[in-house]
């Protein structure tokens, strides 16, 4: 079995953590909440109890849904600072994490719109990358990643493109002219 990596500083532990994930976007915030909180906190991370954690997010309550999702981040950073056994117990497993509204039907764009939006584009390459997008439900980030090598070209007039996207999940989206 593989050594676990360890930390001798709360710095160093929140590092490791951060690089654990992916996305950029993750890393960001999740840098970002465990650095409000150590700053809010105000002693080290091995020193931090339960009614610490929990006046921390008590003082989130009525802001934003993004704000409040601080919980899952923290939560995060205790259950891997056990798991590397820089801390002995993890008092983020006792906090339960609040309901946060779903917001993505307020993103989503309505088909006519994108239709005329995808209409009124001239240039093909663009047009092409639109009807994709759309089409395949693709994330920007996904979009912007894909290569030649990632594009494949299918009968009647379909083509193929394997998509990586959030959680390095692959999956193939097939797009209709």
């Amino acid at each position: 079995m593989p050594a676990i990596a360890q930390a001798d500083t709360d710095a160093q532990l929140v590092d490791l953590w951060v690089r654990r994930h992916e996305s950029p976007n993750t890393r960001r915030n999740y840098r970002r909440q465990a650095e409000r909180f150590m700053a809010w906190i105000g002693k080290p991370l091995v020193t931090v109890r339960l009614g610490d954690l929990q006046g921390y997010l008590q003082t989130l309550e009525g802001q934003a849904s993004a704000t409040r999702a601080a919980t899952a981040a923290l939560k995060s950073l205790f259950t891997f600072a056990q798991e590397t056994r820089f801390l002995r117990f993890n008092v983020g497993k006792a906090v339960k994490s609040p309901s946060v509204k779903n917001t993505l039907a307020e993103r989503i764009m309505p088909e006519t719109d994108m239709l005329r939006l995808i209409g009124m584009e001239a240039n093909p390459r663009n047009r092409a990358l639109l009807i994709l997008l759309y089409g395949g439900g693709l994330r920007i980030s996904e979009l912007c990643g894909l290569c030649w090598r990632d594009l494949a070209e299918r009968q009647d007039g379909e083509g193929q493109a394997t998509v990586y996207g959030k959680g390095g999940k692959t999956r193939a989206v097939v797009a209709r002219s």
